[in-house]
């Protein structure tokens, strides 16, 4: 994880039990606010350690699949605030869930 600015796309990260998501926080063409969307490392120098479910990240991102939830391979990401759940928006959390997934 890189702390240097350069993101397109900030939102709050979500760990689940088996994957990573982001839940968008600004409108942003091709986003929504709170659209839920996985994230995945671009490569192996992309990692998500030290990360929190609630923490407030930017991205760089280089497509959106489109599958539900819509999949976005990341090749950076910096922290930009800490967080916790009660910064996620409900329906974020419960699209989540509804999916099988187990929040962290």
């Amino acid at each position: 994880m890189t702390e240097e600015l350069g993101y397109n796309c900030t939102g709050f990260f979500v760990k689940t039990d088996s994957d990573f998501f982001l839940v968008i926080d600004t409108d942003l063409d091709p986003f929504i606010v709170n659209e839920v969307v996985k994230i995945i490392p671009k490569d192996e120098t992309v990692s998500f350690e030290g990360l929190s479910t609630g923490d407030r990240i930017g991205v760089e991102w280089e497509y959106v699949g489109d599958l539900d939830p819509r999949i976005m391979p990341v090749f950076s990401v910096f922290f930009l605030q800490g967080g916790d759940n009660s910064n996620i928006d409900k329906s974020a959390l419960m699209k989540l869930e509804k999916l099988g997934y187990t929040v962290e």
